[in-house]
């Protein structure tokens, strides 16, 4: 959603907010990518909302399936074929599910 709103500005054609939301979203996938790799339950990215999971796949080059499960407060999304024979990658959402968030 900030990449959206980043993007959307630029075209709106204002510059200053455009790079605000451009440099916040850098920050953001500058923040969970240092929270963890992804690849299991111990090291999974932590997110705060759900669409940064989709925006991490989409700058990590990756395309959802569309299936995937919670597995013991994490979100694990599968992912489509790719070049490193990735199957899936975890999200801790364990700091959404302590608000309520279901």
């Amino acid at each position: 959603e900030t990449f959206i709103a980043a993007v959307s500005y630029e075209m709106a054609g204002n510059p200053h907010m455009s790079a605000i939301y451009f440099d916040f979203f850098e920050k953001q996938v500058e923040a969970i990518m240092s929270s963890g790799d992804g690849l299991s339950i111990e090291s999974a990215f932590v997110v705060i909302y759900i669409p940064d999971e989709y925006e991490l796949l989409e700058v990590l080059g990756f395309t959802f399936s569309g299936r995937q499960s919670l597995v013991e407060n994490c979100d694990m999304l599968e992912l489509m074929p790719n070049e490193i024979s990735l199957n899936a990658l975890f999200f801790d959402v364990s700091r959404l599910l302590e608000v309520g968030f279901r």
